[in-house]
């Protein structure tokens, strides 16, 4: 299993807008401990109940190198992160569309989901984000690249999402999983 599982979270400023990332070092028991090298360059993270260190990036710290070494990303939905997705779009990254037009074209560019180039379409909810982050099943199957895995961890989550809004697997998947 590989230990390190990076996030890129797109936005424009990661505490305020997705509101979990403090919540990450309190629930679950879960420690703040990263490795030392993210730690050093100030990010922030937490360590899964087996032991995956997850590290998130902020799109400040973000090149196009760091994007595609990502596991995943979770990128809001403004005019330019939509632009910044299209861009990596067909480069093997998984991205999570966290948006406030969920379940619908995004009014912006008027493309669906998997138009757009993601993968999952997370309801704009901290607290559904947080629980994707800190589901082991999720993490690990997303670290395998395995659509099967991915598939079924989601479907695992979806019932115990406190909002009981699901997040939903696009085709787009697909295409993104034959790219390395």
């Amino acid at each position: 299993m590989k230990n390190l599982f990076k996030v890129a979270i797109v936005t424009k400023d990661l505490s305020d807008y997705l509101g979990f990332c403090n919540r990450a070092f309190i629930f679950g028991k879960r420690s703040k401990e990263l490795p030392e090298e993210a730690a050093q360059k100030g990010h922030i993270g937490f360590r899964s109940l087996n032991g995956k260190n997850v590290v998130l990036y902020q799109i400040d710290d973000l090149n196009w190198e760091r994007f595609i070494s990502c596991d995943f990303m979770i990128a809001d939905s403004t005019q330019g992160v939509e632009q910044l997705v299209q861009g990596i779009k067909g480069k093997g990254v998984i991205v999570g569309r966290y948006s406030q037009f969920y379940r619908r074209s995004s009014e912006y560019t008027n493309r669906t989901p998997e138009q757009g180039g993601y993968s999952l379409d997370i309801p704009k909810n901290a607290n559904t984000s947080f629980q994707l982050l800190t589901d082991d099943g999720v993490l690990e199957s997303l670290t395998n690249r395995n659509e099967q895995e991915i598939r079924t961890a989601i479907d695992n989550l979806n019932p115990r999402l406190e909002q009981g809004v699901p997040i939903l697997i696009t085709p787009y998947l697909t295409e993104a999983l034959s790219r390395q």
